[in-house]
């Protein structure tokens, strides 16, 4: 038996395999970040949507009660 050490040798340091893996993990948060933003955005723009939608359902709603009581406000008038 041969009384010499082995010496193993490393692919890569363990701190440069690390740095890498935060690298890689940095880029996947601010891809997601992206993402996030983007349908932050989305979402913004689709409340302004149903937001105006709503507003001329409701304004159509009011006028159309407007002048049902308009109708029948002349309709009891004339049945005097």
């Amino acid at each position: 038996m041969s009384s010499k050490k082995k010496r193993i040798q490393p692919q890569s340091r363990p701190i440069d395999a690390i740095r890498e893996m935060m690298e890689d993990l940095n880029l996947q948060i601010n891809d997601l970040t992206e993402i996030c933003k983007k349908q932050g955005e989305e979402i913004r723009s689709l409340k302004v949507k149903i937001n105006a939608r709503e507003s001329l359902e409701r304004e159509e709603r009011e006028r159309k009660e407007r002048e049902a009581d308009k109708s029948w406000f002349w309709a009891s008038r004339t049945s005097e």
